[in-house]
């Protein structure tokens, strides 16, 4: 064991512990108000978890990095996905557009059963689809991830 590793480490340790955030005040608090054995039991806890960091750092960026680089084509195709995803669900223009075509086709009083609501959905969706391939191609990952996730 390389003892200039070991002190470069209790230097960064000792660095990290000495930032007064949250955890320092809680355990300045335990220390003031429950006395010096609940502060140390405090201060024990808090290094714990920075030695549980330390040691993903240290023993697990390589895996973790290695499993993100190999996935990083689903990673990229999932994120794309979830963000226009989320992104339209919180379009002002989408909900409003979406209600005044429903009130002003009368659709909006329907009750016609779950399996009507599911055609207007489905009709929805693929009109929507349709629009966004026209105007930006995004079927083509269709084609092109197969392609993408062979490498």
């Amino acid at each position: 064991m390389d003892a200039g590793v070991f002190l470069r480490r209790f230097v960064i340790g000792f660095s990290i512990a000495a930032l007064v955030g949250p955890i320092g005040v809680l355990c300045i608090r335990r220390t003031s108000t429950d006395g010096r054995a609940a502060g140390c039991v405090s201060g024990l806890g808090t290094a714990s978890a920075d030695a549980v960091y330390g040691s993903i750092a240290a023993c697990g960026l390589t895996v973790v990095s290695g499993f993100l680089i190999g996935q990083q084509v689903w990673l990229r195709l999932i994120g794309a996905c979830a963000s226009t995803f989320l992104l339209t669900l919180t379009n002002p223009m989408t909900i409003l557009s979406s209600a005044a075509i429903f009130a002003g086709l009368g659709l909006a009083g329907m009750s016609s059963g779950f399996a009507a609501a599911g055609f207007m959905v489905a009709g929805g969706l693929l009109g929507s689809a349709a629009w966004r391939r026209s105007r930006t191609g995004w079927w083509s990952c269709l084609w092109l991830a197969p392609a993408e996730l062979g490498r």
